[in-house]
């Protein structure tokens, strides 16, 4: 990232497979998107409707793959996280999504917030994976370190299991 990024406070992170982003909202129109989104308030909050009637004010809201969305931001800024759905087994999405809507969902947002000040002071040139995204970005604290590897891992087993009965 360059001084000017680093002072605006705006950065985007692009994998193969994820891409963050901070920075300006811009106008709210309807978008659909083919990934997994993730918006953070870095202020405030955001103000989400979907195609299939779904309205809310959150500091974080999450959508699904195809859904068509408007989202609008209380402050001028947001941070977000884009996940391509063919780098996650079935099933791995939906449950993300319940969990950042349910109780975890604030520790959640805490984490993308500490993330983004973090990838703010990361250099520029140096590379970066979708296994360090996922680790820094959306892996949950936990004494044991868990990562999102191995709650993908948890979960291609269990959807593999329920395929298979």
């Amino acid at each position: 990232m360059d001084e000017i990024g680093r002072k605006s406070g705006h950065l985007m992170l692009i994998t193969p497979e994820r891409v963050f982003y901070a920075g300006l909202l811009g106008r709210p129109r309807e978008r659909c998107s083919g990934a997994f989104n993730i918006y953070v308030a870095i202020e405030a909050g955001l103000w989400l409707t979907t195609a299939d009637g779904r309205k809310c004010h959150a500091e974080m809201v999450a959508v699904l793959p195809n859904v068509g969305h408007t989202i609008a931001s209380d402050y001028r800024s947001v941070l977000s996280i884009v996940i391509e759905p063919e780098s996650v087994c079935p099933g791995v999405l939906e449950d993300l999504a319940a969990r950042l809507s349910g109780p975890e969902g604030k520790a959640f947002a805490e984490r993308i917030r500490a993330a983004y000040l973090a990838l703010r002071e990361h250099h520029a040139g140096e590379d970066f994976s979708s296994a360090e995204f996922d680790l820094l970005v959306l892996a949950r604290r936990c004494r044991s370190a868990c990562s999102i590897r191995a709650w993908r891992a948890r979960s291609c087993r269990s959807a593999d299991s329920a395929a298979s009965r």
